[in-house]
């Protein structure tokens, strides 16, 4: 039986096994699960989505910029893609999509 999409089946496994988070299989037959790109979310399977605002996604798993930072879009590869709060304001939460208060 080939292997399903969302699965990976390395050689000599009784069943197919569903890809981790931060990787996917977008096609039948694959024997080993493909990393994510960088600025995408992979829950595992064979979905990928956009990160999210106020997020970076780097090797397919999301993570909110820290506090003192933002990120009004959802494009974020990694922490450098967080921008910093202006000056005079503060951004006292993670995860934030706008500059400070």
């Amino acid at each position: 039986t080939v292997c399903p999409v969302g699965s990976q089946c390395p050689a000599g496994r009784g069943a197919p096994e569903e890809c981790s988070p931060g990787t996917h299989a977008p096609k039948e037959g694959m024997t080993l699960c493909e990393t994510c790109p960088d600025g995408k979310q992979c829950n595992g399977g064979k979905d990928i989505t956009s990160c999210e605002a106020g997020h970076y996604c780097k090797g397919g798993v999301k993570t909110p910029c820290p506090t003192g930072t933002f990120l009004d879009n959802d494009a974020g590869k990694s922490i450098d893609s967080c921008q910093e709060c202006g000056a005079g304001k503060y951004c006292d939460t993670v995860g934030r999509t706008t500059d400070g208060k």
